[in-house]
């Protein structure tokens, strides 16, 4: 995504708010993929990796909310799960990639994305 300097992808079909949010955001220099989208790439991680990684549902929904940059906080908002549950499956999951860091396997997956989202799917960068 950095190197055509995209900054967030959205579908046609979004909402008026959403398309609103996505504009702020990105206006804050934050990275931003629309819900759907964000849904679909999770959806459609290679089998491959979710197999090798042995990724579990729950930790493919922790990854997509790492992507959109959302804290621990919010993410045991959003599940409605503890920040320590939280935690513990983002250990687990760097552990799984074999990776230290959260910015290096949120690099890492939106390097992934980006390929497939330009392989699979119409976007609209800004």
């Amino acid at each position: 995504m950095k190197k055509f300097n995209v900054k967030g992808y959205i579908l046609k079909d979004i909402s008026s708010s959403e398309l609103v949010i996505s504009i702020e955001r990105v206006q804050n220099g934050e990275v931003f993929i629309c819900e759907k989208l964000q849904k679909m790439i999770n959806a459609q991680l290679p089998d491959q990796i979710l197999s090798t990684h042995r990724i579990t549902k729950r930790e493919q929904e922790i990854i997509g909310l790492m992507v959109r940059k959302l804290s621990s906080k919010e993410m045991s908002n959003r599940l409605f799960l503890s920040k320590r549950t939280i935690d513990k499956h983002r250990e687990n999951i760097l552990k799984k990639f074999n990776i230290n860091s959260t910015s290096a396997l949120v690099k890492a997956l939106k390097i992934l994305a980006s390929i497939m989202l330009s392989h699979n799917f119409q976007t609209v960068s800004f």
